[in-house]
């Protein structure tokens, strides 16, 4: 039996769509993952950086310690670096504002709230405790955050509560 021509051109065109489909699914997927590993290696740089001396030009050694280790990844530089560590400092829910507490119902889950937000949560803890919040976070592709890091640097602070998914505080 001949094929319908009509038939097979959209077949074809299903196929088509498909393909590009599952393309933009496994380029989104992949966005998150790496913006997951930006997070958790910004919590690691900020949590060793405390430890080291002024001038001891921490960045840059672990730029380069990082390329010699894997030279085929492109993210390692300096200024990247630097970006993912702004980034982690940007939407670490490791502190909340005394005015958005207050802003909330006194209730006893406000203690827990303020208490477990005071906290640094592992990437894990971070994605289970505020997923609609991580879900936005690590949807969005690094270059716009890039630019909001630009254009805000860190003079806002990302609070998160259970009533609140995100609020943008200015200090």
């Amino acid at each position: 039996m001949p094929v319908n021509m009509n038939e097979y051109a959209n077949w074809l065109n299903g196929i088509a769509k498909r393909y590009r489909h599952s393309q933009i699914k496994a380029a989104i997927s992949v966005n998150t993952e790496m913006l997951k590993f930006y997070w958790s290696l910004g919590a690691d740089i900020v949590r060793l950086e405390k430890d080291q001396p002024w001038g001891s030009k921490f960045m840059q050694r672990l730029s380069s310690d990082l390329k010699v280790s894997m030279p085929d990844a492109t993210c390692f530089s300096r200024t990247n670096l630097k970006y993912i560590r702004r980034f982690y400092l940007l939407y670490r829910p490791s502190e909340i504002g005394q005015q958005v507490a207050d802003q909330l119902e006194h209730r006893t889950e406000t203690a827990e709230i303020v208490q477990q937000a005071a906290e640094q949560l592992p990437l894990s803890e971070f994605t289970e405790t505020y997923p609609n919040v991580s879900g936005l976070i690590f949807s969005v592709p690094w270059g716009h955050h890039m630019v909001i890091i630009d254009k805000f640097g860190l003079c806002f602070r990302t609070v998160y509560s259970s009533r609140f998914q995100v609020t943008i505080a200015h200090y």
